[in-house]
């Protein structure tokens, strides 16, 4: 994964080099533009993909224990070392997005 994260960080420089390379035409500066909003983001999209995943499984992870004490299956108490962990993470998830957006 870290691998990807650095690929997609190089590409976004790598697009950045290019874009101060084009010549100063209006054409080659609209392109250009372009080719800059969408090549930077790529990186930008990969982690903020990984961050919903992470957050789409961690509220999941808070659903089931729900139902195994909704059901009678297992008792709140002993669930609750799990969900204090499910909410610690959970925050830290969404710290994330959160200063990944504003990044």
């Amino acid at each position: 994964m870290d691998d990807l994260k650095q690929r997609t960080r190089d590409y976004g420089v790598a697009v950045v080099r290019l874009f101060t390379s084009l010549p100063k035409s209006p054409e080659a500066q609209v392109l250009g533009r372009q080719l800059l909003r969408s090549g930077t983001s790529v990186g930008a999209n990969f982690a903020k993909a990984l961050a919903d995943a992470h957050e789409r499984n961690m509220r999941q992870s808070s659903y089931w224990p729900e139902l195994l004490e909704g059901a009678g299956i297992q008792s709140g108490r002993a669930l609750e070392p799990l969900r204090k962990e499910t909410n610690e993470l959970s925050a830290i998830f969404v710290a994330l997005i959160r200063r990944s957006k504003q990044s």
